[in-house]
């Protein structure tokens, strides 16, 4: 679940390598990018090392010179209060389908004074959630979480190639975040992910940069519950990866379709059902990684605008924090705003609600 859930989630760092830079042979390590912690849910990128130390998984995209601006953007605009922001639904990968932006997001990103994204490019964000990802000195995985699950986990990085034995000094939930990650590699070969991308121009072009969270939020919500539940959720998590390999199905490349489409209504209800609401645990964590942070987002969107008045802000971040019932869009509406998304094809603004268009 949080593979889906992250890849259009949690911001991926420099340059789309993540928790197994830290295991040289692994498996690289941020943002999105998903299918981790338990079981099935957004892509997963947090962070990234200097390298990405594995082979590609298959898979590919279109080179960048081929690419045709996404005519289907997440991009909305915000206005109340006498104030006005965009918010921009992101993914985390550097597929050059979601890299290569529309007129329409280019024209309101140069408009734009202000830039916030989930996370800053501090290279000491990696570090922290490396040294919390670790067990401590003495303990491995399968003190943990048993030799059974330790011999499936090993058997399933055999068979993708991905064998490493540091593994067994990851927590639970460092492993799921790090399994998450194989499906995302074609994904994140092609350069720059687009959250980086965004904050690279933004740097270059004199804007103010800024985060709507911290790392230490973030390492909360991926080691969300005690022990027991992070167990739980890492075993959920490989038993959906090993039914994708099964069937050759990838829910990775689903949800790239969707985010294409523009189709956030389809979107939504796919995050929906790669989540089981009769486990408790999954609950648990679904409302960690979505719920509780789209309040607290959608409160610091708000608080930015009241304590910066004029600012011209641009928020980009995880796409699925913009759809749904109790999406960032929703607590802005409860709040008096205004939320249009703009289309990019016709060059003009259609109503929404909660973030989807009004039919």
């Amino acid at each position: 679940m949080l593979k889906r859930i992250l890849a259009c989630g949690i911001e991926p760092r420099k340059t789309g390598c993540y928790p197994f830079a830290l295991a040289p042979g692994l498996i690289p390590m941020k943002s999105s990018t998903l299918r981790a912690l338990f079981g099935a849910l957004l892509l997963l990128a947090l962070f990234g090392g200097s390298a990405c130390p594995f082979p590609s998984t298959g898979g590919s995209a279109p080179h960048a010179t081929e690419v045709e601006p996404n005519d289907h953007p997440f991009l909305w605009k915000v206005e109340g209060h006498g104030h006005s922001a965009w918010l921009f639904g992101t993914m985390h990968v550097s597929d050059p389908r979601v890299t290569t932006l529309h007129p329409v997001v280019l024209d309101a990103f140069a408009e734009a004074t202000y830039l916030a994204t989930e996370l800053d490019e501090s290279p000491s964000n990696g570090a922290l959630l490396a040294q919390t990802g670790m067990l401590p000195a003495g303990q491995s995985l399968s003190d943990v979480v048993g030799e059974d699950l330790v011999q499936r986990i090993h058997a399933y990085l055999k068979s993708r190639n991905m064998e490493n034995p540091q593994i067994d000094r990851f927590r639970p939930w460092m492993v799921a975040l790090s399994l998450a990650q194989i499906d995302a590699m074609p994904l994140l070969a092609h350069g720059q992910p687009l959250d980086l991308l965004l904050r690279k121009r933004a740097k270059g072009s004199g804007m103010e940069l800024g985060q709507v969270e911290t790392i230490e939020e973030q390492i909360e919500v991926l080691a969300w519950g005690e022990e027991a539940d992070q167990v739980h959720l890492l075993a959920v998590t490989l038993d959906k990866l090993l039914e994708e390999q099964r069937t050759g199905e990838s829910s990775l490349q689903h949800l790239l379709k969707l985010y294409l489409e523009g189709d956030g209504e389809t979107m939504w209800d796919f995050a929906l059902t790669q989540t089981d609401f009769e486990d408790p645990r999954q609950v648990g964590a679904w409302n960690a990684l979505t719920t509780d942070r789209n309040r607290r987002m959608a409160e610091r969107i708000h608080r930015g605008l009241e304590d910066h008045p004029g600012s011209k802000r641009f928020y980009a971040f995880g796409t699925l924090h913009f759809l749904g019932p109790e999406s960032v869009i929703a607590r802005l509406k409860d709040r008096g705003y205004t939320v249009t998304r703009l289309s990019a094809k016709a060059q003009s603004v259609v109503g929404t609600e909660n973030g989807e268009e009004s039919k």
